[in-house]
């Protein structure tokens, strides 16, 4: 990552969004950086759709995705591409959203998103999405990323970032919490 960036979960409401808009107007007009994404070896969907617990799709520079009608192809390119759209430019800019409903992927609401549960075990409050990188590339940003999403106004939001650093367990993760405020967690080995 580029030195000089910080990675950080804005508070939402009307103060943080004049604060940002201060800001904006006193910097100069360029694009800010994106996370490195080449060479993602998977993509990681967690309680998405028609995808229970944690799954990991492999990537490779030509991928085929084959399978019957409703299994999940279309919804393992839509977040596939809302997850590099988000990282890959808007994510200095507004970490906190990420479009689920861009054509030709719309994915719906939180509720669409998020995999349903019938029964007692009641209703699923997050869904993860998240990328794992070849831990051999020198430009890798990480070993693998992952934002974990919840819903506010019937629409996903960003709640956590997971960062795993090293494959010795080093990670960074970031939380906003109910209060808005952000916390960060890096735990020495």
């Amino acid at each position: 990552m580029p030195s000089g960036n910080v990675i950080g979960l804005p508070a939402q409401g009307e103060r943080a969004r004049q604060a940002r808009s201060d800001r904006q107007s006193d910097v100069p007009d360029r694009e800010p950086q994106a996370v490195p994404l080449d060479h993602p070896t998977d993509l990681i969907l967690r309680d998405v759709r028609c995808f229970e617990g944690e799954q990991i799709g492999h990537l490779r520079p030509i991928t085929l995705l084959v399978g019957e009608n409703s299994t999940g192809k279309t919804t393992f390119l839509g977040y596939y591409s809302a997850l590099h759209r988000m990282l890959a430019g808007r994510f200095f800019r507004d970490p906190l959203t990420a479009d689920f409903n861009q054509e030709p992927f719309a994915m719906g609401s939180f509720r669409d998103i998020v995999r349903s549960r019938r029964g007692r075990s009641g209703r699923i409050m997050e869904f993860s999405l998240g990328l794992a990188f070849d831990s051999q590339r020198a430009s890798r940003p990480c070993d693998r990323l992952a934002a974990t999403f919840r819903e506010e106004g019937s629409q996903p939001i960003v709640v956590r970032y997971r960062f795993d650093l090293a494959p010795d367990g080093a990670f960074l993760e970031l939380n906003r919490g109910d209060d808005n405020d952000t916390d960060f967690a890096f735990p020495g080995n």
